[in-house]
């Protein structure tokens, strides 16, 4: 695969790394100093650490690019320490609580939004622009009308569930 004259590769940061080893290394010790990537795109930047996108890129040339696409008003990468309370100043300079996204952005990095989802229903879309994006500016929307036909549903718990009160939670 690393001969092939264009190649794409969709893959975790470990999976781009096994395919190094196991690729151009042949199994044998990697060598960090080879590059074999010209564009490394990161989805879900916002979810993901600093070491994890170092990881992804590891393998960038020199000229390459690094793309990475995230939302910080998402859930943010899970991490099991207290990092606001920790005082050392390389950590607070380093500041491996950001996600890699959060991370480009504070260090001034150019970033676009996109404002339109094809996904999530126009209601939905209408909510986050006024509650959630505003913040950013970001005329969020979405044309999505389509909803899921109502289902007759026999279980008093879940009709209790999925229309509480009278109240239909919308189908998407």
């Amino acid at each position: 695969l690393m001969d092939e004259p264009l190649l794409v590769v969709g893959g975790t940061p470990g999976g781009l790394f096994n395919l190094v080893k196991r690729g151009a290394a042949k199994g044998r010790q990697v060598d960090w100093r080879e590059k074999f990537f010209d564009l490394v795109v990161v989805d879900e930047a916002s979810q993901m650490g600093l070491a994890e996108a170092l990881t992804a890129a590891a393998f960038l040339r020199d000229d390459g690019q690094f793309i990475a696409i995230g939302d910080h008003r998402q859930m943010p990468p899970i991490l099991a320490h207290a990092w606001d309370r920790e005082s050392r100043r390389d950590l607070e300079r380093a500041r491996p609580h950001l996600s890699v996204f959060e991370y480009l952005r504070a260090a001034g990095f150019t970033s676009a939004a996109l404002d339109e989802s094809f996904r999530i229903p126009a209601e939905i879309a209408d909510f986050l622009r006024r509650h959630v994006y505003a913040a950013d500016g970001v005329d969020f929307r979405s044309a999505n009308r389509e909803r899921l036909p109502a289902v007759d549903v026999e279980d008093d718990w879940l009709r209790a569930v999925c229309w509480g009160n009278g109240v239909r939670l919308l189908g998407f």
